[in-house]
């Protein structure tokens, strides 16, 4: 399930759990309802969202470590465990970094591929274009756009024809879809800014209509057309090979703190 899914199934459990235990089905302690005690359970549902890597033949180390810190937290804060309640939380988290990171060493394939170029097909030929893997300033971004701000749910544009504009999409937690390939459009350069916290982002292009795209990702995966990327601190740039000479052609900024950002050739 995507890591909206299961913050979703996370809220609905919780708001089960409480219900049945102000009806007295359940009895449980004022302690389990502390925050010191919930919100480990998000960092366990963020950390099974990102275990959908293994679909993708990778195995998401930050999501499998995430996952565990999680459970031990909610563990150790609900006193459910004696031995884990006397455990330094400081210390598992440290021990849990000197992992991740001795993993991102010893096995970089599995979280991040190099590679000073990738080929893509575009107008039916196949291209080689430069991929660039360095933080850097996000350009193009203009004002006087539509803007779409949602704090939880889901946003979709594209389910019919419809006419593009510059967008500005923020989102707290859910996903994006945005299906330019029934979008009408003129000849001119469109900006489409994506932000959001926790979710999934997925843009489908039409083969016929050169982007550029600069995607900045906290923790998750980067698919951009035949090329993936998974881990911490994805930065991004690519850029199509006709892009510069074309009239109509949009730039696509995507900023996101944890999920899953797909560009996909329709």
């Amino acid at each position: 399930m995507r890591t909206s899914s299961w913050i979703g199934l996370l809220l609905v459990i919780c708001g089960l759990v409480y219900l049945l235990s102000e009806f007295h089905v359940l009895h449980l302690s004022s302690t389990f309802w502390s925050f010191d005690v919930l919100w480990p359970l998000f960092l366990i549902a963020i950390g099974l969202g990102g275990l959908r890597s293994f679909a993708r033949g990778r195995i998401p180390f930050g999501a499998i470590l995430l996952t565990l810190f999680g459970v031990f937290l909610f563990l150790h804060n609900s006193g459910i465990n004696p031995v884990l309640a006397k455990t330094s939380v400081s210390g598992v988290f440290w021990a849990t970094v000197f992992i991740f990171i001795g993993l991102r060493i010893f096995a970089p394939g599995q979280s991040r591929r190099h590679g000073p170029s990738l080929t893509v097909d575009f107008d039916g030929k196949k291209h080689k274009v430069a991929w660039k893997d360095a933080i850097g300033d996000i350009k193009g971004w203009k004002p006087g756009r539509t803007s779409n701000r949602h704090w939880i749910g889901d946003v979709s544009l594209g389910g019919q024809s419809w006419v593009l504009e510059d967008l500005d999409v923020w989102h707290g937690i859910g996903d994006v879809r945005i299906n330019l390939a029934t979008a009408l459009l003129e000849d001119r350069t469109y900006h489409l800014r994506i932000e959001g916290w926790i979710g999934d982002i997925r843009v489908l292009v039409p083969a016929n209509l050169p982007i550029s795209a600069d995607i900045v990702m906290n923790i998750g995966d980067v698919n951009v057309f035949e090329h993936a990327e998974s881990g911490t601190g994805r930065a991004v740039h690519y850029v199509d090979p006709s892009y510069k000479d074309a009239v109509r052609r949009v730039h696509l900024d995507v900023e996101l703190k944890i999920g899953d950002v797909q560009v996909v050739r329709v």
